[in-house]
């Protein structure tokens, strides 16, 4: 998918894109934003939370985390045969509760299709 978004950009100064099960090894405040589109859905909510911590702590002060995650009345997980496919569904007041484990601001509406929270220190 890397490969991918590279063949539509191009190449562009100052981006860098990474696949990685942490973000540990990015430095503190370096980042301007971090986009995460159609991952978290396949990932196990503590890895949501545990990514949703680190960025907090690699975003610039006012920096913007964007992700998408589907929003369903009723919490749900869906199994695919592979388990690659898995999908998670939250809940607003799942999805509300992200702000309790890292104090970012939200900046739009939590049943839009993507999130956008702001470090706000």
């Amino acid at each position: 998918m890397l490969n991918k978004l590279w063949e539509r950009l191009g190449q562009i100064e100052h981006i860098e894109t990474i696949c990685t099960g942490t973000l540990d090894g990015i430095p503190e405040n370096s980042a301007d934003i971090i986009f995460s589109f159609l991952v978290f859905q396949h990932c196990p909510e503590t890895l949501v939370k545990k990514f949703f911590v680190q960025g907090y702590k690699v975003l610039k002060p006012n920096g913007y985390y964007i992700f998408q995650i589907p929003i369903r009345e009723k919490h749900e997980v869906v199994m695919s045969r592979s388990r690659a496919t898995d999908m998670v569904r939250w809940t607003i007041d799942e999805l509300k509760g992200l702000s309790e484990v890292a104090p970012y601001k939200l900046i739009n509406s939590l049943d839009s299709y993507l999130n956008v929270w702001q470090k706000h220190e």
